[in-house]
């Protein structure tokens, strides 16, 4: 989702309203969706259309990171439970 002035967004008007009382006048949203789950970030600015395609392209990275990172995460934790089982004490 991107919205490049929340002042002249007309979009997501509701978004826009609540943007703008924040002092938020353009935003970035960037998700990776990945079985089981998903990863968003979300790129602000106080000036209009202050989003560099640059900045754009490494936060898409980032995202891509953290949702690799994520599910990578989430197999180790499903492998661990199983073996944990069969600790000692358990």
């Amino acid at each position: 989702m991107s919205c490049p002035d929340t002042l002249a967004g007309q979009r997501w008007p509701e978004y826009a309203a609540a943007a703008l009382s924040l002092g938020i006048r353009c935003s970035v949203t960037l998700s990776y969706l990945a079985a089981p789950g998903s990863v968003t970030l979300s790129l602000l600015g106080a000036r209009p259309r202050a989003m560099d395609p640059d900045q754009v392209a490494l936060a898409e990275l980032l995202v891509a990171f953290g949702g690799a990172a994520s599910g990578r995460a989430d197999r180790a934790d499903h492998g661990w439970r199983p073996a944990a089982r069969h600790l000692p004490g358990r």
